[in-house]
């Protein structure tokens, strides 16, 4: 397919995807998406720690938690408004994982994934101790929705519904996307891939390792924690479970399914394993054992994941 052909292609899905609500009038359905696209973007920010430096990093779950509780607070508690306040607790998660990747980056392998791994359960602790801030156990109800946009010749949007919300989490989402595949191919990604296959080659050739690791823990903390705000937005409830743990391990299994070092990859594990399940209604305790049966399956079978068995059936084809 030609390269031009390609973009069209590409263009017509997108289109596709801001029509659905125009299609699917169930708020079900609409509503199982925003969700998706949300958990999407934790499952992206993990592929780009784990795909593309190799940093088994557990601690996705915490950074949305602090995302979550950073937009609810500054909008519910220091007034701001809701746009510079979802911005800024994107950035709150990022400023806090420079100095835990300044500890953490010593450690290799198993033992930075279990550093991070600490990180989100005490990151979950604080949120349910510190009642004074975050009123414990008992979370914050009322949180505000993202505030509305004017614009020429459409008027004034606003997102205070499931079907005026998803435009907004779409367009986000497709950002963020794009702005990780300009990353990853850039001369900063090639870098991050460099590290990954070796980081001793890598410092000989004057890389500085531990440097853009930081970089790149930085931009997953703040995707994280933008989606965390995402979800207050949308839910209008933050309690401390909002940084569970089991984020962060379901963002690692979406990835691993879906294709690791890939745009795509935490995607469509995302889609395979969040969101099928529940639009098929399966039982809880059977979707954590196709969870595992497929874990297992893709690593022993094809540690690529979906996109890696696409992509060789592709060349298989020409």
């Amino acid at each position: 397919m030609s390269r031009r052909l390609r973009t069209i292609a590409y263009l017509g899905i997108i289109l596709m995807l801001y029509l659905i609500p125009e299609v699917v009038r169930s708020d079900y359905i609409i509503n199982l998406l925003v969700f998706f696209l949300i958990r999407s973007l934790v499952a992206i920010s993990f592929n780009l720690l784990y795909g593309y430096t190799g940093l088994l990093s557990i601690a996705q779950g915490g950074f949305y938690g602090i995302g979550a509780y950073g937009y609810t607070l500054l909008v519910m508690n220091a007034g701001w408004p809701t746009w510079p306040a979802w911005l800024a607790g994107g950035l709150i998660a990022a400023v806090i994982s420079l100095p835990v990747s300044g500890i953490t980056f010593k450690l290799k392998g198993h033992y930075f994934a279990i550093c991070t791994l600490a990180l989100s359960l005490i990151i979950t602790a604080i949120l349910t101790i510190w009642r004074g801030l975050t009123s414990g156990a008992l979370g914050i109800a009322g949180v505000p929705p993202m505030g509305g946009i004017s614009l020429p010749w459409v008027g004034e949007i606003s997102f205070r519904n499931t079907f005026s919300f998803y435009p907004l989490v779409l367009t986000i989402f497709l950002l963020i996307l794009s702005v990780i595949y300009l990353l990853t191919n850039s001369k900063v990604g090639r870098t991050f891939q460099a590290i990954r296959e070796n980081e001793g080659l890598s410092l000989s050739v004057g890389i500085n390792p531990n440097y853009h690791k930081a970089v790149c823990f930085f931009i997953s903390a703040m995707i994280s924690g933008l989606a965390g705000g995402l979800f207050a937005s949308y839910i209008g409830f933050v309690h401390p479970m909002t940084s569970d743990v089991f984020i962060g391990l379901f963002a690692l299994v979406c990835t691993v399914v879906g294709g690791t070092g890939t745009i795509l990859g935490p995607v469509v594990g995302m889609l395979l394993l969040g969101t099928l399940p529940e639009i098929l209604r399966i039982d809880p305790m059977i979707r954590n054992l196709i969870f595992g049966i497929c874990l297992i399956v893709v690593v022993r079978v094809a540690p690529k994941g979906i996109i890696g068995i696409l992509g060789q059936m592709r060349q298989r084809s020409q």
